[in-house]
């Protein structure tokens, strides 16, 4: 399982914190739900970067018993967000 393809590169930006976007990955469980719940993966300090990829790959299996719960996958959303090199 390679999370690249099960998790979606997303941006966010805001102008009133920094002109720059923050790269994300993000897991949405395919089954609609009335509710979720969030699991907030923050990386280490050397997986800094901007390719969107480098801050998942290292600790991938966190994240894949999380997606790949038989109870939690479910109704987890992942969010993995990247901080840049700077």
């Amino acid at each position: 399982m390679n999370l690249v393809d099960y998790m979606t590169l997303e941006t966010y930006e805001n102008d009133k914190l920094d002109n720059k976007p923050l790269i994300y990955r993000a897991y949405v469980p395919k089954e609609k739900q009335d509710k979720y719940n969030v699991f907030i993966f923050l990386h280490g300090a050397g997986e800094r970067g901007n390719d969107g990829a480098f801050h998942i790959t290292p600790n991938a299996d966190i994240i894949k018993r999380v997606i790949n719960h038989p109870v939690y996958a479910k109704n987890t959303i992942c969010i993995a967000p990247q901080v840049p090199l700077n």
